[in-house]
């Protein structure tokens, strides 16, 4: 039960910062912007706090299904947007991340937590690192979706000419594309360092066959095409506009990586 008040406090917290954040830049009010980075930071803190319960009660590492899954994302993404704020002044990222924690938040809360003692193949130093490495890599390519909309919202807003109070937050779209990038290549870097820490595990863990579990291919994917979305923001002619369209569909890619594990992996059902 304090698990469930938790989580919903925290999805009121970003809730809030989102509503907050979104009434600051409609009406130019500064003190509204610094509210909705409390907001923020108390819905991180809380999601925290559920998961290091959660770990608490099991007695293991926490994150061993989709339920945790989800309130490490919202945790990760709300961290990343609110600290990328505080060290460049970027207040829109905590207005425009907070929604993707939020819906993290609420589809983990209606999943529930499961029931019965976590699988061992999940409760290893190797396996941790593996679903930390993975899981703080979305959280990277979330944000990368984030600068990209932004980016794609300002340049639509320009082309128009039009005197919307949202231009007044934004940066520039220089800044929103090396954001973009940056958030590719780091995510990249991670999703690399979990795949190889996983493979190296399952060698030694797993039953043989494990190469053709769906998650496995999914994952490979995803990998695949952020590759191919780094590489190319550095053509000339995919810069910008493009290289935002990107990681815009690249996060789609993402998101349909949890259903495969949800519906079609025989292991993965936590990623």
């Amino acid at each position: 039960m304090a698990d469930f008040a938790l989580v919903q406090a925290a999805v009121l917290a970003f809730a809030a910062a989102f509503w907050l954040g979104f009434e600051s830049v409609r009406r130019g009010r500064a003190g509204l912007m610094a509210a909705a980075r409390v907001a923020a930071g108390v819905g991180v803190l809380v999601t925290a706090a559920a998961l290091l319960r959660r770990g608490s009660a099991l007695g293991a590492f926490p994150i061993v299904s989709r339920y945790e899954t989800h309130l490490f994302i919202a945790a990760v993404v709300g961290a990343i947007a609110l600290a990328l704020d505080l060290a460049r002044r970027l207040p829109i990222l905590t207005l425009a991340a907070s929604p993707l924690s939020f819906l993290s938040l609420l589809i983990g809360s209606l999943l529930g937590a499961p029931e019965g003692a976590p699988a061992a193949v999940t409760q290893t130093a190797w396996a941790g690192l593996h679903v930390l490495a993975v899981l703080t890599a979305y959280g990277a390519f979330a944000m990368a979706f984030v600068a990209g909309l932004l980016y794609l919202i300002e340049q639509r807003e320009l082309k128009a000419h039009a005197a919307s109070p949202v231009l007044g937050a934004m940066p520039s779209l220089e800044t929103l594309r090396r954001l973009t990038v940056g958030a590719v290549g780091v995510g990249l870097a991670l999703l690399t360092a979990g795949i190889v820490v996983g493979y190296l595990y399952a060698r030694r863990a797993l039953q043989p066959g494990w190469r053709m579990d769906a998650k496995v291919w999914s994952a490979t994917l995803t990998w695949a095409v952020y590759i191919v979305v780094l590489a190319m923001s550095f053509v000339p002619a995919f810069k910008g506009r493009r290289t935002a369209m990107a990681s815009v569909a690249g996060f789609a890619v993402v998101m349909g990586t949890f259903w495969v594990a949800a519906f079609w992996s025989n292991f993965h059902r936590f990623l």
